[in-house]
């Protein structure tokens, strides 16, 4: 009954088209979960032949484009959390996640970030992914200063303003992890803590965001970090 009276008020929307839903649903009668996730590798170790290197794969369910991007404005900027939710049912029902990961983490945000938002949207995203996989949640990574936000630069400025911003701060040898951010865009921020991880000794890391802001199975092989 509660929850019924919190949905009137509060009403719970289609993360695809904004539509008026259930409380128990994600997405209207209209709408379907899209067939193929958006998957982008990014190689942290190029051009060292004769070296294996370390391959980053990233899976979205869905473009960041329409409603569906401004699902997330409202989530990360508007303090509209129970997209979360919403976001991690439709990770999870697409099974763009690695099975046999050990655990999830996420892409964390400073003390200072942390308590003038009120919540890291990774971090929310990661443990309802959590909850519905049943894969344990570890933070693993501290970010130790604040930085430019990455949606306001170029694609070489993100990469340098993401330097020496974050350290390793748990156990990661020979463990498999997932990786979550919210949004992919050039994959600076996703790489950069990556390579941390695989630097600690992690055997393999893959990536989860809940949307893709460039385009479909873009492969950026060049990447270096």
């Amino acid at each position: 009954m509660l929850q019924r009276l919190i949905s009137y008020v509060f009403p719970n929307r289609c993360i695809f088209c904004g539509e008026k839903i259930p409380f128990d649903r994600y997405f209207c009668e209209n709408c379907s979960i899209p067939e193929k996730p958006c998957v982008r590798m990014f190689n942290l170790k190029p051009g060292r032949k004769g070296l294996s290197s370390h391959i980053l794969k990233v899976h979205s369910p869905a473009l960041y484009e329409g409603y569906y991007r401004k699902s997330l404005h409202l989530y990360k900027f508007r303090k509209k959390t129970v997209f979360a939710d919403s976001y991690a049912k439709l990770i999870t029902d697409m099974g763009i996640y690695d099975k046999e990961a050990d655990f999830i983490t996420y892409v964390p945000l400073t003390k200072k970030k942390l308590r003038d938002r009120g919540y890291n949207q990774s971090e929310l995203i990661a443990r309802k992914i959590s909850l519905y996989t049943q894969i344990p949640l570890k933070g693993t990574l501290i970010k130790i200063k604040d930085n430019s936000l990455q949606h306001t630069l170029t694609k070489d400025e993100r990469r340098k303003n993401v330097k020496d911003v974050y350290e390793v701060s748990a156990d990661v040898k020979g463990k498999n992890i997932i990786l979550v951010d919210d949004i992919v865009t050039t994959g600076a921020t996703l790489t950069a803590c990556a390579s941390l991880l695989y630097k600690a000794g992690a055997l393999c890391v893959s990536g989860i965001c809940a949307a893709d802001a460039q385009t479909r199975n873009h492969s950026e092989n060049t990447r270096k970090i």
